[in-house]
């Protein structure tokens, strides 16, 4: 896992309260998410957990540093949807009139490639006589 993922694993920790459940929220064994968390305590030279056979609460640093975490994943998710927003890639429906015989024999058969070139496109094919 690389470092974003480190600081996913360590958000769904504190999310879910303790290691067992992040673990299912995240798809991956227990140990994994144990040992995860342990490496970036160890890289960072802090604890970010009190930990204790019944409890997991934050220190003062996991605090700021779960602050910061949110803030980071939250930048990064709102940068993705700005990128999404501005792809060159065709989005939006296209309404096509025509005759019903130009129809038949030219788009009913070419919808579905162009449909399949620009998946963010939707078509609404109106045709009269």
């Amino acid at each position: 896992m690389g470092r974003l993922q480190d600081l996913e694993v360590f958000v769904q920790v504190v999310n879910s309260g303790n290691f067992a459940k992040a673990a299912i929220a995240l798809e991956i064994n227990p140990s994994a998410i144990s040992r995860r968390i342990s490496q970036l305590e160890d890289q960072l030279g802090v604890r970010l957990f009190h930990r204790t056979t019944r409890s997991l609460s934050l220190t003062d640093v996991g605090e700021r540093y779960f602050k910061r975490c949110l803030s980071i994943l939250a930048d990064l998710a709102e940068a993705d949807r700005e990128a999404q927003q501005h792809s060159e890639a065709p989005q939006g429906s296209l309404q096509i009139s025509c005759s019903t015989l130009f129809a038949h024999r030219y788009l009913l058969t070419r919808i579905p490639e162009f449909l399949a070139q620009y998946p963010r496109l939707s078509i609404q094919l109106v045709t009269h006589r």
